[in-house]
């Protein structure tokens, strides 16, 4: 038994088509869109294809189908796993290879679908595994917060921001524009999800005492706009003329922390326009470096 397998409730059909979703339990229901497709390229009944989702998450139940969840850790807090880390334990786990195997002695081929591309992922080197998904060099290029500014500050409106080299630089930068035209400004190593490795601060003091194990990374800082309103969008790019937006949600933020989001959005329909509008700038830039697949754009 693989030890690091902690929850399974997958039970083998063999009258159905299966392919492997690979995700935080965030993003479960996008499983469904990439099982429509299926669906529309191969002829297949709908209800004949089922997806099997390999999740991190520690929760007290699973309310989901077809579930495997792959975490070594021992205790039940729900601590948020490193993408990476994750997608080692699942490349090297031998319930999920033995799996795979089960799967093509029934099917011709089985599809890897990742929420988020990793180059730790090695299950698509076994014949009949075809993943699914936007080169592993543009994903990490748009995980990264400096390289976003980067790239969209030009086309889409974006906060003023500076990029500093360890953390001498960041706190005379910091000082600089707090004194300038921030009353607060916001700091981010260049990897950081849900809040983690950021800060919104008004002293030299938070900043120091936040960032004092990061004294030689390279930092975001932006200036902080006051704000009410914490939307995000779920858009898809198909090519570099045709973004689709499927929905905005509003983000439940806390400071700097992340606590979930609810649909439908309450933005007027006017702002709803301008972020579907910004989405589908964002998207077609992206589509231009390359990327194809779905996109959350905060």
């Amino acid at each position: 038994m693989d030890t690091n397998v902690r929850f399974t409730n997958f039970n083998f059909d063999e009258k159905k088509y299966y392919f492997l979703f690979i995700s935080e339990l965030k993003a479960y229901g996008i499983g469904y869109f990439f099982k429509e497709a299926i669906s529309k390229i191969y002829n297949l009944d709908i209800d004949s294809i089922e997806f099997i989702t390999i999740a991190p998450d520690i929760f007290e139940q699973y309310n989901y189908d077809n579930l495997i969840i792959i975490n070594k850790n021992k205790n039940r807090e729900n601590k948020r796993k490193k993408h990476d880390d994750f997608i080692k334990d699942v490349s090297s786990s031998i319930y999920i290879d033995k799996l795979i195997d089960r799967l093509l002695a029934n099917q011709k081929e089985v599809f890897l679908y990742m929420f988020e591309t990793s180059p730790y992922m090695t299950l698509n080197k076994k014949k009949g595994v075809t993943l699914v998904g936007p080169n592993e060099d543009i994903v990490s290029k748009l995980n990264n917060k400096i390289e976003l500014y980067k790239i969209f500050s030009s086309i889409v409106p974006m906060a003023d921001y500076d990029i500093a080299n360890g953390i001498g630089d960041l706190l005379k930068k910091s000082a600089q524009m707090l004194q300038n035209n921030s009353k607060k400004v916001f700091i981010s190593l260049e990897k950081s999800a849900a809040g983690a490795n950021s800060i919104i601060a008004s002293e030299i003091k938070e900043i120091k005492e936040k960032f004092k194990e990061s004294i030689n990374d390279t930092f975001l800082i932006t200036k902080f706009i006051p704000h009410i309103s914490d939307p995000t969008s779920l858009g898809v790019v198909i090519n570099e003329d045709d973004i689709f937006v499927a929905g905005i949600a509003d983000q439940k933020i806390y400071g700097t922390k992340f606590r979930g989001s609810t649909f439908p959005t309450k933005m007027n329909k006017q702002i709803q326009k301008e972020i579907i509008k910004q989405t589908r700038i964002v998207g077609k830039k992206m589509a231009k470096l390359g990327y194809r697949g779905i996109f959350g754009c905060d």
